[in-house]
């Protein structure tokens, strides 16, 4: 796209293009599911991805459309956040009922990393308030993610033996996935129940 050469792309095409690619990975991940239930949670990647790439950007730097980064479940993207929140909701669904637990014996770096930047997002969302650039709320869900998902590698969550940690770090996946649900929303980016 070049507004100054007159080469448009319009945007029913470019969420047409994105819709497909995601639901050919959907697909693929999920041969058993309906394809119904694949084209609305492609719909919702795609939207997620489109909005993501332009929100993340600051107003002055330039958009690049990227067909494969925009659609990507690693580094700075909608789906990588989507997948995030997807997987919390995953695991929260796994564990079945539990007892919040706020008081660790122990804290490991991967938790107390989680918790700080948890704790950070008050007073991010007064900070995009006063000064209106969403952008800083779209870096703060791929840097939650990313400490999410360092988290999840090399901490065990469901597999924890001893039921008072396992409480405590179900506490923690569950303040992520609220933390990111929450986050996505004001964005305007669902999250898909699977992907």
């Amino acid at each position: 796209m070049s507004s100054r050469e007159g080469i448009a792309v319009l945007l029913d095409e470019v969420i047409r293009m994105l819709e497909k690619r995601a639901r050919e990975e959907v697909e693929k991940r999920n041969p058993k599911r309906s394809k119904r239930k694949i084209a609305i949670i492609a719909r919702k990647i795609a939207i997620g991805a489109l909005k993501y790439s332009i929100l993340k950007i600051q107003p002055e730097d330039q958009i690049i459309f990227e067909w494969e980064k925009m659609l990507k479940l690693e580094g700075n993207t909608g789906p990588y956040i989507q997948y995030a929140c997807t997987r919390c909701k995953g695991i929260l669904k796994k564990a079945g009922r539990f007892r919040r637990n706020l008081n660790p014996k122990k804290l490991s770096e991967e938790e107390a990393l989680l918790i700080k930047k948890i704790g950070d997002f008050p007073n991010l969302i007064q900070k995009i308030v006063r000064e209106m650039k969403p952008y800083y709320l779209a870096n703060y869900l791929y840097e939650l993610s990313t400490i999410f998902n360092n988290f999840y590698e090399k901490i065990p969550v469901l597999k924890e033996k001893d039921k008072d940690i396992r409480n405590f770090r179900l506490t923690l996946v569950e303040a992520t996935e609220k933390t990111l649900n929450i986050g996505l929303n004001l964005l305007g980016i669902e999250v898909p129940e699977f992907m």
